[in-house]
Parts: structure tokens; C-alpha cells; sequence
């Protein structure tokens, strides 16, 4: 069973971020930010590679799926369309007239209320089946007298023909996926990129204004100790060749 698709979206976005963001954080707690700059080189490259790689198959997955979808509205367009002349071709049969017409608005029916809910869920509905058959041995149940009527019967089977044939492709499409390894790989790729993102450190400008800011303050305090030391070193000498001097006056 399929679920609803806003439960769909909710699981498949907030499932990913969720676990990006705890990849993320083991990563960030096993691993200093340092180090990884460190590597900032190589994982550049993966970084790219795997990017690259991962845009050109979900591409191709989008581009997949969108044809899928026009396909599936093309057929069922084609199925309301043959169902249509069934309809507007009775008139031109002698018998069973009201009651092809009422098989023909009863499959509508039934296709829109229980069909096409039970598409979203992979699946098919019996009760539209039961009133294809019915609309079929109502069809077959006509005798043509003429020429006239002989070839709108023929038109009347020729339209409920694709109505059944299309029906089939469109339930088929209800069912069909990604052809091949594209899911999969679709889920890797996504797990690889939010992997390699995790390995790869890049620091915010906030982070970066404070640290220098804090880089600054430090170069200032280094100034100022080493300015106090030169100003203790100058009054030391300063004082010491005061005394050299007095010394010397009071010998001679």
C-alpha cells in the first residue's frame, strides 16, 4: 500500500535532512574542523566528481518520471475520449440504446470515484472492472439490420476496444516506477553527496569575523607586552647610565 503523498513528501525530505544532519554531526564530533581543512584539497575534487555525477542521474530520473507522467495523461485522455463515442454513437444502433448509455456513465463513475484512488495505492478497482464487462455484454447484445447500423456498431466495438485498451495501459502506469537501477542509485548518490559534504569544513563569516577579531586582540596584547618590555628595559638603562655618570663625576 501506498501511503498518502503528503506523508510521502514529509518522510522523504524531513527522513534525508534528518539524517544529513546527523551524518553531520558524528562526522563534526569524531573529527576536528582542522583536520578536515587540512584535506580540503582532495575532498574538493570528490566534492565535484561526486556533484557531477549525482545532477546528471537525477536528471535523468526527472526527466524520466516527467515523460512517464505525460505518457499516463495521454492515455487517459484517449480512455474518456473512446468512452465519449460509445456514447454518442447509440443513437445509431436500433436496441439497447438507455442502456449502453447508462453502462457507459456508470464506468465513468465508478473510474473516477473508486479507480482512481485505488491507483494512488498501486492497485485496481473491481467494481470498474465489473462495469466494463457489463458495458461489453450490453454492446454485444445488439443486432444490426442494415448496412447503416452494421457500420456504426462496428465504430461502437472499435471505441469500446481502446476504452478497455487504455484502461489496461493506464493502470499499467499507475504501477510502473523508475525502469532499472535509478531508484537505487538515486538513494546512494544522495547518500554519497551528503557524505562527502560532511567531510568537507568551510567556515561562516560570522566565524571568521570573530576569529579575527580575536586574532587582532591578541596581536595587540602581544604589542602592548612587548612595548611594556622595551619601556622597563629603556628606564633600566636609562637609569643605570645616570648612575655610570654621577660615579664618574664624584671620582673626579
Amino acid at each position: 500500500m501506498i501511503p498518502p503523498l503528503w506523508l510521502l513528501c514529509v518522510l522523504i525530505v524531513g527522513g534525508s535532512t534528518l539524517l544529513s544532519v546527523v551524518g553531520l554531526a558524528v562526522v563534526r564530533r569524531g573529527v576536528a574542523p582542522k583536520t578536515l581543512r587540512e584535506h580540503h584539497d582532495v575532498a574538493g575534487f570528490i566534492l565535484a566528481i561526486v556533484g557531477v555525477i549525482y545532477a546528471v542521474l537525477l536528471a535523468f530520473v526527472v526527466l524520466v518520471v516527467w515523460e512517464r507522467y505525460g505518457e499516463a495523461e495521454l492515455v487517459a485522455e484517449r480512455e474518456a475520449n473512446a468512452l465519449i463515442d460509445v456514447y454518442r454513437l447509440t443513437p445509431g444502433i436500433p436496441d439497447n440504446r438507455a442502456t449502453i448509455r447508462q453502462g457507459a456513465r456508470l464506468y465513468a463513475r465508478q473510474t473516477i470515484q473508486a479507480e482512481w484512488p485505488a491507483m494512488n495505492r498501486g492497485a485496481m478497482d473491481d467494481g470498474t472492472s465489473h462495469a466494463l464487462d457489463q458495458l461489453w455484454r450490453d454492446c454485444l447484445r445488439v443486432q444490426a439490420k442494415d448496412n447503416r447500423e452494421n457500420a456504426v456498431y462496428n465504430q461502437l466495438l472499435e471505441r469500446l476496444t481502446e476504452v478497455g485498451d487504455n484502461r489496461r495501459l493506464r493502470l499499467l502506469a499507475s504501477r510502473s516506477g523508475i525502469p532499472g537501477p535509478g531508484g537505487h542509485d538515486r538513494d546512494f548518490g544522495a547518500a554519497d553527496f551528503s557524505g562527502a559534504v560532511s567531510h568537507y569544513s568551510a567556515q561562516s563569516p560570522l566565524h571568521r569575523r570573530f576569529e579575527r577579531g580575536a586574532g587582532s586582540n591578541a596581536n595587540r596584547a602581544r604589542t602592548l607586552r612587548h612595548l611594556g618590555r622595551t619601556s622597563s628595559g629603556a628606564t633600566l638603562t636609562s637609569t643605570a647610565s645616570r648612575k655610570s655618570i654621577l660615579v664618574v663625576i664624584t671620582a673626579q
